[in-house]
Formats: C-alpha cells, structure tokens, sequence
C-alpha cells in the first residue's frame, strides 16, 4: 500500500523558498537583457509573438536553456517585463 507523503521539514520549505527566489531572480535578469533586443524587434516592424520569436532565432539569441524562441517564450519575457515595470 502506498504511504502518505510526508509533512516537509522547515529546512526544506526554506530550501524550496530560496530556490524560487533565485529561480524568479535569474529569470528577471534574464528578460532584462532579451527586452531590449526584443523591443529593437518591435521597432523594426514585427507585431505578432511568432514573428518576434523568428527574429531571435534569426538573430541566433538563445532562450535561457540554450534553446530556440517559440512564441509563447517570447510572450513570457515580454510578460515578466511588463510586470517589472509596471
């Protein structure tokens, strides 16, 4: 029979809690270097989320894991820096 999980410790709800905080922290910074050139984009006529995903590509700016741009990273960063601004 399966067991119940077990209740987490404080250390690892603390460890869980820094993770997230390190996690959210590199991601802003990771949007804050990407918007500009996304912005750049923007100014150069791309106006859908794809179109702006094919031009990093194009540009060969890699996603935060090294990946290509698909239209919903583009929106995400475009959303994180949104919420930083805003």
């Amino acid at each position: 029979m399966p067991r119940a999980p077990a209740a987490c410790s404080p250390e690892i709800e603390k460890a869980q809690a820094k993770s997230l905080e390190v996690r959210t922290a590199k991601a802003g910074q990771f949007a804050a270097n990407i918007l500009p050139i996304i912005e750049k984009i923007k100014a150069g006529g791309a106006t859908t989320l794809r179109a702006i995903a094919s031009e990093l590509n194009e540009r060969n700016v890699k996603t935060s894991r090294g990946g290509e741009w698909s239209a919903k990273q583009a929106q995400l960063v475009l959303e994180r820096g949104a919420n930083v601004q805003g």
